[in-house]
């Protein structure tokens, strides 16, 4: 059992911890970001980690390495994130590792899901006018 449940809500891609994990869970987790990457079509993503309490020690770094090789492919793939955090431990891991790897695309940190999945909607949702406002234009241009 990996310790977190994902699913999709609305468009939404959401992830809930349902226990602390250990460092081969959260690399599940950053593994199932990765499969999602690969796929190259946009999304918001929301985690569930109110439940966590102790982070496993390598978190952090995992996280950094990660977001750093990630960088290039996220920007227009991945619209938004949103992280729901109760624990000060867990929230001081996360901002930790935003000081070193700062997110390319819009992230909150909150204790609210409701503003979570709000936030990565409206990103979401902006993300992909966007891109059919330019497929119009593009398409104008064309015919003339």
């Amino acid at each position: 059992m990996s310790g977190f449940k994902a699913g999709s809500k609305e468009g939404i891609v959401y992830f809930t911890f349902d226990r602390d994990i250990n460092e081969k869970e959260f690399g599940e987790f950053l593994g199932l970001l990765t499969k999602l990457l690969d796929r190259k079509k946009p999304f918001s993503f929301v985690v569930d980690a109110r439940i966590l309490s102790t982070p496993p020690v390598s978190a952090g770094l995992a996280l950094v390495s990660w977001m750093r090789k990630n960088k290039p492919r996220i920007p227009g793939i991945i619209t938004a994130s949103a992280i729901v955090l109760s624990s000060e431990k867990v929230i001081s891991l996360i901002k930790w590792a935003f000081t070193k790897q700062k997110p390319v695309s819009p992230n909150l940190i909150t204790a609210d899901m409701e503003e979570a999945f709000k936030f990565s909607k409206k990103h979401l949702v902006e993300h992909l006018k966007l891109v059919k406002d330019i497929k119009e234009l593009e398409e104008e241009n064309k015919e003339s």
